[in-house]
């Protein structure tokens, strides 16, 4: 087992070993050469991992061997490791200082403890819940770290006994604790909340199924996401394998099955589909959309050189930039292919992919971000971070928002056209997710990419069985969405429909279209861009039938 953080730099990687496997030396090093392989040996070794040079260094190692420890990041940049086992159980904690690159003791908990659980609270201390310790199966018993007095304190213990547990901090600032074994050596399904303001637990909704060992995430809707891991009684070794998943929404304390969403089969067109033209109540191969919190459809009027808002529920669509003819000068624009707005300022960010520019109009004024650039598509993570996917180059570059006076770097592709990991062929549409991963349409490469910050290549999570119309195909992805399970949505263009994958599957499955080409409200003639509701509701920009179309969910 090794701990992973992210240091605050947001460059390095603070790399924790504990157990060594006796055959995988590169799992950590041990200082003296003549170990014994049939021993399984505790380190303190740590390592720093650079994002930008790809490279890992060794830093000072801990003062004490441990495995099964935690490592929390606190305020001030520095690192906690807590507990953990080695000969015996440990109470001891551990500060690393990235400035200096060492490790110095801290104050010790009041109990040892492994497999235990910490988590950084809004106010900077570490709560630690749990875990096993020496004669006692599973513990109850709830530590505070203040990293300002470097000073434990005893809180209220939680109602049930845990090891093996998870700890997710709640948007509310609440901590959700799930599941694990407890004192009898069986897996729980209970999970209770701890207040930072009383320092007190209450019980909410139990889980479906008992497990320990699992994982639990936070969904960018507040709810928690908890997968897999074990059950039944037993040591962990010992324990049987979960494969289910379950949903906390800590606004109702209830546990649900994640389900997977299906939406009506007969669309409902919503802007356009009054036949090809630049009439105010029609549209001209539409490209890339984006829906607003308020439904107004934003609108890459690919052949109308404009980009178009289309307000919720009205007949007809209003320009807010170009229409005024193809053309290259400042208020105009040659086939725009997509667009980010920034509502908070009335600006849009405009591919002018015809005039191979970036240009952003501001309240009827417009300024060139990027010139010479052959702008497909865009794309903007939580960061403030730009993506522009340029299908000459066959690359993905990432600007910091405001910031273009510089090439950019390269995120996914860069080296040249082909179809290898570290390649792409036409790349399109993208989607950005919560790490900085780019999801890309690698479009005549048949195939979406998944290209994990700072990877040199990047890895098929979709197609990439040749061009085809097999559910495991597609033929030139375009629109690529993924959802807060991890679910990839993609307009397979020329077999017209919207496919849906998990990633890791080697089938995707049809939810709208796959009718063949046609425009009745069931068909799709090119489907591009993709685009949800916040109920939930499918956006189809249905490039070659000249209209938006709204698929509904069924609920």
């Amino acid at each position: 087992m090794i701990f992973l953080l992210i240091l605050r730099d947001n460059k390095k990687l603070l790399v924790v070993t504990n157990t060594f496997p006796l055959d995988n030396i590169d799992a950590g090093y041990i200082d003296d050469p003549e170990y014994d392989k049939n021993v399984t040996y505790v380190l303190k070794g740590a390592e720093l991992f650079n994002s930008t040079t790809g490279s890992w260094t060794r830093t000072g190692s801990l003062n004490y061997e441990r495995h099964s420890h935690t490592a929390s990041i606190l305020s001030n940049g520095k690192v906690l490791v807590v507990g953990g086992a080695a000969c015996g159980f440990l109470n001891s904690a551990e500060l690393y200082d990235p400035s200096t690159g060492n490790w110095s003791i801290t104050n010790s908990m009041n109990w040892t403890r492994a497999w235990h659980t910490a988590t950084t609270l809004n106010n900077g201390k570490i709560l630690v819940t749990g875990g096993m310790s020496d004669g006692v199966l599973a513990l109850k018993t709830v530590e505070l770290y203040d990293p300002l007095t470097e000073k434990w304190k005893n809180v209220s213990s939680m109602i049930y006994s845990r090891r093996g547990h998870t700890a997710t901090l709640l948007t509310n600032g609440k901590v959700l604790v799930i599941g694990g074994e407890d004192d009898t050596d069986y897996s729980l399904s209970s999970a209770e909340l701890f207040d930072p303001s009383t320092e007190t637990w209450t019980m909410t909704g139990s889980m479906i199924n008992e497990r320990a060992k699992h994982t639990a995430s936070l969904l960018k809707n507040g709810n928690v996401l908890v997968a897999g891991g074990g059950t039944g009684g037993g040591v962990f070794p010992g324990m049987g394998p979960v494969n289910t998943s379950g949903i906390y929404d800590p606004s109702t304390g209830r546990w649900t099955k994640p389900k997977l969403n299906k939406w009506k089969q007969n669309a409902i067109t919503v802007a356009g589909g009054n036949g090809e033209g630049q009439k105010s109540n029609q549209i001209n191969k539409p490209v890339g959309i984006f829906i607003d919190k308020n439904k107004n459809i934003f609108i890459a009027d690919y052949s109308n050189h404009r980009i178009v808002e289309w307000k919720y529920n009205t007949k007809q669509g209003q320009t807010i930039a170009g229409g005024n003819g193809k053309g290259n000068r400042m208020n105009q624009l040659n086939g725009p292919t997509d667009m980010i707005t920034d509502q908070q300022n009335h600006s849009i960010i405009i591919a002018d992919y015809g005039n191979r520019r970036l240009i952003q109009w501001l309240n009827q004024k417009q300024q060139i971000l990027i010139h010479n650039i052959d702008c497909c598509r865009l794309a903007m993570d939580k960061h403030g971070f730009l993506y522009v996917s340029d299908v000459v180059k066959n690359e993905v570059r990432r600007w910091k928002m405001g910031k273009y006076n510089n090439e950019g770097i390269v995120v996914a592709g860069g080296n040249g056209k082909g179809n290898q990991l570290n390649q792409l062929n036409t790349p399109t549409f993208m989607f950005v997710d919560e790490d900085q991963s780019v999801y890309v349409s690698d479009c005549n490469n048949h195939r979406v990419m998944k290209w994990r910050k700072d990877s040199k290549e990047g890895a098929i999570v979709a197609g990439g069985n040749d061009k085809g119309g097999n559910l495991n195909q597609f033929s030139q992805p375009q629109g690529v969405i993924v959802d807060d399970l991890g679910q990839i949505y993609v307009a397979d263009c020329l077999n017209h429909r919207i496919m849906r994958w998990c990633e890791g599957k080697e089938d995707g499955e049809v939810v709208v279209g796959g009718n063949v080409k046609g425009n009745q409200s069931n068909q799709l003639n090119c489907p591009h861009g993709l685009s949800f509701d916040d109920e939930a509701n499918l956006y189809v920009a249905d490039c070659s039938n000249h209209r938006i179309q709204k698929f509904e969910i069924v609920l």
